[in-house]
């Protein structure tokens, strides 16, 4: 038995889970949400507001690894692996808290993407493509009779989205605009197309929101959102409805935290435009991604002979 600690720093929020990892099995003992958004308008720098708040977190966190007495593994993914201060950040980190920060690719992150939805579902027979959508990029995976066989990473997060529209309601014409544009670039990238005979499974924290926005638009009953179905249809029309909304009026009428609310309308535009290009009507929710892959990882680990 081990006990571990993953650190995700994002571009919208910073999460660590504390995991107690035995062979075939573990646990998430507690898990830490902070809300922070590093990928700003305007650049891919981080700032210095962001970046003294950032330091808070990771102090804090770190004075949770020491009373938990683990290892430790702290991941940053697309906005800091964009920033052009990467490195500034990563040396103020290691000198206000010692923890040491990896900036993980794309290709890695897609891979324990993969890891965490591979746990969770059977994927041993037939076709399912995995979305993995974080704030400033976006993980594709195809797996086919258990093996992987295409991977990719596009900058085509929620924040990045976001910036697609230039004011606080979104048009239908500029919604339009905003979904060629997304599927022109999953042309470019060639996703894989589902035509009908894929399962698509969706993950990240924008799409969890997004997805118990449209639930709760539509006044469908649920227990948990994980592996939820949530149809194309359905959707598209909650876009529709809420893209008029305030995200402090969203925030309050779905229960839906301040730094999500904003995000709601560029997401679902952006699930929309992937469920349409794919060529599938409805997609299952994971409530799953990289901390989980990481445990998975080193579960399967500990776990050899």
């Amino acid at each position: 038995m081990i006990k571990y600690a993953v650190i995700d720093i994002g571009s919208n929020s910073i999460k660590m889970s504390l995991a107690t990892i035995v062979k075939g099995g573990y646990t998430i003992d507690r898990l830490y949400k902070k809300p922070l958004r590093l990928l700003q308008p305007g650049g891919a720098k981080i700032h210095a507001t962001e970046i003294e708040q950032l330091l808070s977190i990771m102090l804090y966190f770190q004075q949770e690894i020491q009373i938990y007495k683990c290892a430790y593994k702290a991941m940053a993914t697309s906005a800091l692996r964009d920033a052009v201060n990467q490195l500034d950040v990563i040396k103020q980190i290691k000198k206000h808290t010692g923890l040491q920060i990896e900036v993980i690719g794309g290709d890695q992150e897609a891979f324990l993407v993969r890891q965490a939805h591979q746990y969770l579902f059977d994927m041993q027979m037939g076709r399912h493509i995995i979305f993995d959508i974080g704030g400033g990029s976006m993980e594709c995976i195809e797996v086919k009779e258990g093996r992987s066989v295409f991977q990719n990473s596009l900058t085509l997060g929620a924040l990045r989205i976001k910036k697609m529209f230039p004011g606080e309601t979104c048009k239908r014409k500029v919604i339009e605009e905003v979904r060629v544009t997304i599927q022109q670039q999953l042309k470019m990238q060639k996703i894989p197309q589902s035509l009908g005979k894929a399962r698509i499974y969706i993950s990240g924290g924008n799409p969890s929101a997004v997805s118990k926005i449209s639930l709760l638009h539509h006044q469908l009953h649920y227990q948990d959102l994980h592996k939820q179905d949530i149809y194309l249809q359905e959707l598209y029309q909650t876009m529709l409805d809420i893209r008029k909304y305030s995200p402090e009026k969203i925030s309050k009428r779905y229960a839906i935290k301040p730094h999500r609310s904003d995000l709601a309308v560029p997401t679902a535009v952006l699930i929309c435009a992937i469920l349409d290009y794919v060529e599938a009507d409805y997609y299952t929710l994971a409530r799953t991604g990289i901390r989980e892959g990481e445990i998975i990882t080193k579960m399967k680990a500990i776990s050899k002979p």
